[in-house]
């Protein structure tokens, strides 16, 4: 008997020693939602104790570690995930023991009785502050690149390496007619057709002509031909392109502009 207690106390003490040790913050509550324990990485992370966690008014040392802009959504989330069973899950800025806050996600799921009835929350909250910040910092620079290529005083576009155009840039949309509902995904037949129509009859086939060979040499493109504007007025242009290679050499893109 003594040998199996010491036996349990010892898986007991590994199993604490894991979940303080793991990279992750990880608590649970009771079925009801009452907190009733923090691993070690939480209460350093966040400056909470078990002690006050755990105490009637423990909820309030929880609701202290979510930032104000998003304690009625985690509330509101985490209520019917209580009330209803389904996974708890949200993103938010959790406040710090040095009064900072990162983003942080947090994910919990509900243990049942052989009943059915709810017992148990365990949940794992997962710093992503820095995931966070580099898709905030890659969108925007994502939204400076997309206004640039819509402003930039030219036509921009792009072939797939058959030669399928699968981009023009908003002022190249305008300029053509288009419906900039396009520039919501690629409709590379809608652009080939435009393109096609667009070509002034007598340059089409020198144009066609020259764009074949190419894309069959790998050679940059460079040409002077006419296109239709919207209004039916046929415009000189002066088209460029080059091929975009992968490491293998390989033809990936044709970047153009007009």
């Amino acid at each position: 008997y003594k040998k199996t207690e010491a036996a349990l106390r010892a898986r007991e003490q590994h199993l604490e020693q894991l979940i303080d040790t793991v990279p992750a913050m990880i608590w649970s509550m009771t079925g009801a939602g009452h907190p009733v324990y923090l691993n070690r990485r939480m209460m350093e992370v966040t400056g909470a104790t078990a002690e006050t966690v755990t105490a009637p008014d423990g909820s309030l040392t929880l609701k202290r570690m979510i930032h104000p802009d998003f304690l009625e959504q985690a509330e509101r989330t985490f209520a019917g995930s209580v009330a209803t069973g389904a996974p708890y899950a949200i993103k938010y800025l959790q406040r710090r023991a040095d009064g900072t806050y990162r983003w942080t996600e947090t994910r919990a799921e509900a243990l049942r009785d052989e009943a059915g009835q709810i017992i148990r929350w365990y949940g794992v909250s997962v710093d992503i502050h820095d995931l966070i910040t580099t898709q905030t910092e890659l969108h925007l620079r994502k939204q400076e690149l997309t206004r640039l290529v819509d402003l930039v005083p030219s036509f921009l576009w792009r072939l797939t390496p058959d030669g399928a155009p699968n981009f023009f840039n908003r002022r190249f949309i305008v300029f053509l007619g288009l419906d900039e509902g396009c520039l919501e995904q690629p409709q590379t037949e809608q652009y080939a057709a435009a393109l096609k129509a667009a070509v002034h009859p007598d340059d089409a086939d020198r144009v066609w002509a020259g764009l074949k060979a190419c894309l069959s040499s790998g050679r940059p493109f460079a040409m002077r031909y006419r296109l239709r504007r919207h209004d039916g007025v046929y415009r000189w242009m002066d088209g460029r392109a080059e091929p975009l290679r992968d490491e293998e050499g390989a033809i990936i893109q044709w970047h153009g502009l007009s």
